[in-house]
């Protein structure tokens, strides 16, 4: 069974669409602990999907193993690649959040929320057409309780 994102139920003939969002962990296949950094994982898929207008993973056929695997194995194309127009810490920001390992994400949405926030001054303070600053990303990113490595 593949676990389902956001209720932790078991996935076994439900919707493929459910399966676009979900974290490497939640498929029961990486012998990692599903944590709240798992839905940072399945909030970065809803960000590509809606900066790109594509989600990064899709299969021609409705194969839910195949959806699978790309998770846990293949990297998205990054933002940037596919529109250009977007600022590339941006694209960054959404990189990290699709990170295989959840030690690499994001660990809270407080983290993420800040970059955002610079990101967001960034632009307002930028002239049009400059590129945004890039900056180091996660620097206010920490657990209030230290989650631990996954593995």
């Amino acid at each position: 069974p593949i676990s389902d994102f956001g209720t932790h139920q078991t996935y076994t003939e439900g919707s493929i669409t459910s399966l676009m969002y979900i974290s490497p962990e939640q498929t029961g296949r990486t012998n990692t602990p599903v944590s709240p950094r798992s839905d940072l994982y399945s909030l970065g898929v809803t960000f590509y999907h809606m900066l790109a207008g594509v989600l990064p993973f899709t299969s021609k056929v409705e194969d839910p193993m195949h959806i699978i695997h790309c998770h846990i194995a293949k990297t998205p194309v990054p933002l940037v690649e596919l529109n250009p127009r977007l600022p590339g810490i941006l694209s960054q920001i959404v990189q990290r959040l699709l990170l295989k390992n959840p030690d690499n994400r994001y660990q809270t949405a407080l983290g993420l929320k800040a970059d955002l926030t610079k990101c967001k001054d960034a632009l307002a303070s930028t002239p049009p057409g400059a590129p945004l600053p890039e900056f180091e990303l996660a620097v206010h990113d920490y657990a209030a309780i230290k989650l631990g490595p996954s593995s």
